[in-house]
């Protein structure tokens, strides 16, 4: 089904979601502008046509993915024979972009149509979900030769190979035949790198593991401060060595810095005179106050340097 709808299938997607889906017409967005809001119990599929059509604007893409998606359940993936409506529960499955993500759609698509053969006690009229991918199926593992549309012998997704009809017509000749070979070994058609990656389960982030997983990063990010804190404690290491091994210019940095705090104090008491309601004004005093201590220790190094 992956291959012959293009869609890929996750590791751990909702598949249990048709079961588990609950949704309060109430609360739900799309329900309460198109579809009747609280008192909505059913979504009638001419209901979503005109809701995608007056979903077009720009800044609504998202909504109206969610809307194309509700009119494929409806028509193609969720189908009820003879059915021009479904429940609103449905919408649980298009609540939100992330949710459509998320869901492993072959096999929850899969796991419908199976549910719906068995229930239907062997009358294909009263088949529910998508019993007409059973065609491109049969016409992708058989060996009896199945024309396919001209041109499109590789063409991707799998099902726009081939006609129903055509399909159809060679199901007709069956009887006629001794023997079908239905292939077992599925893998070994598979020969398009985008096709093993659609049969190749992706996994898909529980919200525990996203949690996990931005924890690593925070850890990472400390551990990196860490780091960076390590090396600045190295450094300023080395330069209490280098002034405790010169009395002399640790003497001269010392007096240099109490001038500059000396002349800072002054600064700042005529600065907060002048306006004491700029937020800033604490903000540049530090950094007035870093730029002239480094000015004064690069003087004095080039200082006595000279000497």
């Amino acid at each position: 089904m992956a291959l012959n709808l293009g869609m890929r299938m996750l590791q751990n997607g909702k598949q249990d979601l048709l079961e588990t889906r609950k949704v309060c017409p109430g609360d739900n967005d799309l329900c309460k502008k198109y579809f009747g809001g609280a008192k909505a119990s059913q979504i009638y599929n001419v209901q979503v046509k005109e809701a995608i059509l007056k979903s077009p604007n720009a800044n609504e893409n998202e909504e109206l993915v969610r809307l194309l998606v509700l009119y494929l359940c409806f028509t193609v993936f969720f189908t009820k024979t003879g059915g021009s409506s479904m429940s609103c529960s449905y919408l649980a499955l298009v609540k939100i972009i992330d949710v459509i993500n998320n869901i492993s759609w072959p096999h929850l698509i899969h796991k419908h149509m199976m549910h719906g053969i068995q229930k239907s006690n062997g009358d294909y009229r009263k088949i529910d979900g998508c019993a007409f991918y059973l065609l491109y199926w049969y016409a992708d593992r058989s060996n009896q030769k199945i024309n396919t549309r001209y041109g499109c012998t590789e063409r991707f997704p799998r099902f726009t190979r081939w006609s129903t009809k055509m399909i159809s017509r060679t199901i007709d000749t069956l009887n006629s035949l001794k023997f079908i070979d239905i292939k077992e070994n599925f893998g070994c058609q598979v020969v398009n790198g985008l096709e093993n990656n659609l049969i190749t389960p992706l996994h898909v982030m529980s919200q525990v593991e996203k949690l996990n997983e931005r924890i690593r990063q925070l850890q990472a990010e400390v551990d990196d401060q860490k780091q960076k804190t390590s090396v600045i404690n190295v450094k300023l290491r080395e330069i209490q060595k280098c002034l405790s091994e010169d009395p002399k210019e640790f003497e001269i940095v010392r007096k240099i810095l109490e001038d500059i705090l000396e002349q800072d104090k002054g600064q700042t008491r005529r600065e907060q005179e002048n306006d004491d309601s700029d937020p800033h004004r604490e903000q540049e005093h530090h950094i007035h106050k870093q730029v002239n201590i480094l000015k004064y220790i690069r003087n004095s190094e080039s200082g006595s340097h000279s000497e």
